[in-house]
């Protein structure tokens, strides 16, 4: 079975276009640049914003991130070639942007910084790659449209509806990426071969409650690739399209250094507190928000827990001593600074904003905790050494089946903090780290696939929880795995063990 392809960041996909936009020489150019490598283990803010006159910032990107993001390119792997270390080194960059620049300018700008600082040198070529493509079933359930307005409208939360009139099958295929977030791992164009325009309606189940099952254990809905077939006549399968990539000749790994003092001018905190700050607590009925502009910050609904995170950079595990309602009770904060100003200075405010509001102190303290370890299990262990000279990333994709996580020339380091990310929300909602204590010291090609915490039934989900291991068990037998079962069967262990010392930020 052909199951496709969580999904990726889709502006606008021109399949059409033979190449992917490249600067020109009279371009404009960020003022004053810092960049340089991401700190070990900080707290990623992919924010990549860009304002005239104020600063672009993109902390904790890889290389493929930048590349991704300065030549709109649809896929990540529609970058060709380049070294391994291209999809898991991060850098920071912060950026003076010049007044008056249009916001169009902000892709030609970064193409001529990652040029400049670390020497990067692309060209453009098409090359087969693999793609979600919608293709027609032996029998079409959809109807011509009579006329009237092209449009596809989406709504619900358990349910999600999508009603589109008057849409070709190309439009509706980008649409249909978009509603059916988190389903795509890859760009889906329509290969139906259908010229007409139509009137359709498709209902399925968001993706983060796939499989999700009632009382009876019964399934509570179906999938989005389920949906597409049952009710239109139509499939997503994963097909070689030739398409446009763009290939990396030459990119080095660390940047030519800043010009001195560029660092310290750009990253200094210029504001300690907002112009009009409002804190209050969230009304249930009011919908969740986060989202920080440059002189505005608009976070409804987060536990103190969590704005303590964003405010600080902090993990959840390095905050300790806290009262329980920091976990339970929701806030909002609704904030604006009288100017521009970076991420760093917003939290800054922040900071200062929690600590006079709330009336938390905090102090710095090493304290033991309990981590999550992944070790070797009984057997052997099941993964494949890979080619050094393959890219070194991990692709996650979603089906009827489950969750799946490939990965390629990937380490066992890299591999438990991917693990953190597929434990969330089955266990402590991800707050513990995981560490490598595999010994292993290769780099290797494997796949895990799992099904979803609200499928199994398991810790996260009202099931249950080993108390030896601490890992999640399936409350109902049913022949699926969770994440650590899955993770077993390649020879490997993830379970519960204590004695780690991490930096905490305490409340006294």
């Amino acid at each position: 079975m052909n199951l496709p392809c969580p999904a990726i960041a889709l502006t606008n996909l021109l399949l059409s276009s033979a190449a992917f936009c490249q600067q020109t020489s009279q371009a404009p150019v960020f003022k004053n640049a810092d960049v340089h490598v991401s700190v070990p283990g900080s707290q990623t803010q992919a924010i990549g914003r860009f304002s005239p006159g104020a600063r672009f910032e993109a902390n904790g990107f890889t290389m493929l991130d930048l590349i991704v993001r300065a030549y709109q390119v649809p896929d990540r792997d529609w970058v060709a070639g380049g070294p391994a270390w291209l999809g898991n080194d991060n850098f920071d960059i912060v950026a003076e942007v010049p007044a008056g620049v249009r916001g169009t300018a902000m892709r030609p700008m970064l193409q001529a910084l990652l040029a400049d600082r670390f020497h990067l040198v692309v060209h453009n070529d098409r090359k087969p790659m693999p793609v979600c493509a919608l293709v027609a079933g032996k029998r079409l359930l959809i109807k011509e449209s009579a006329g009237g307005e092209s449009r596809c409208n989406s709504s619900g939360s358990d349910v999600t509806t999508m009603v589109c009139t008057n849409m070709s099958m190309e439009q509706f295929a980008h649409e249909l990426y978009i509603s059916a977030y988190g389903y795509f791992d890859r760009p889906l164009i329509d290969r139906t071969g259908l010229e007409g325009r139509y009137d359709l309606t498709l209902y399925w189940m968001p993706f983060n409650r796939i499989g999700a099952r009632n009382a009876d254990g019964q399934s509570a809905g179906i999938s989005a690739f389920t949906a597409v077939k049952t009710q239109l006549g139509l499939k997503v399968e994963t097909q070689e399209q030739p398409v446009p990539v763009l290939v990396i000749d030459h990119v080095d790994r660390t940047p030519t250094p800043n010009a001195p003092g560029v660092a310290a001018a750009l990253r200094s905190p210029a504001l300690t507190e907002f112009e009009v700050a409002e804190v209050r607590a969230h009304k249930p009925e009011t919908p969740f928000k986060f989202a920080t502009y440059d002189t505005e910050a608009d976070i409804l609904g987060l536990n103190l827990r969590n704005i303590i995170g964003e405010a600080y950079g902090v993990r959840n595990e390095e905050l300790a001593g806290e009262p329980k309602w920091v976990d339970t009770d929701p806030f909002d904060v609704i904030a604006k600074a009288p100017r521009r100003v970076p991420w760093e200075n917003m939290q800054v405010m922040l900071q200062n904003l929690i600590e006079e509001r709330f009336k938390l102190k905090f102090h710095n303290e090493d304290r033991p905790i309990t981590v999550y370890v992944l070790t070797v299990g009984k057997r052997t262990a099941k993964l494949k050494d890979a080619d050094p000279n393959s890219r070194s990333d991990c692709r996650k994709a979603l089906g009827d089946g489950g969750v799946t996580l490939t990965c390629r020339n990937t380490t066992m380091a890299q591999f438990a903090e991917k693990a953190r990310e597929a434990i969330w929300g089955d266990v402590d909602n991800g707050r513990l780290p995981v560490a490598d204590l595999t010994g292993l010291t290769g780099a290797y090609d494997f796949a895990v696939t799992w099904a979803p915490s609200v499928r199994t039934g398991s810790a996260g989900s009202g099931g249950d929880t080993n108390q030896a291991s601490g890992v999640p068990v399936v409350s109902t037998p049913n022949g699926e795995l969770t994440f650590f079962e899955a993770v077993e069967k390649l020879g490997l262990k993830l379970q519960q063990q204590n004695g780690v010392d991490p930096i905490f930020e305490t409340p006294s």
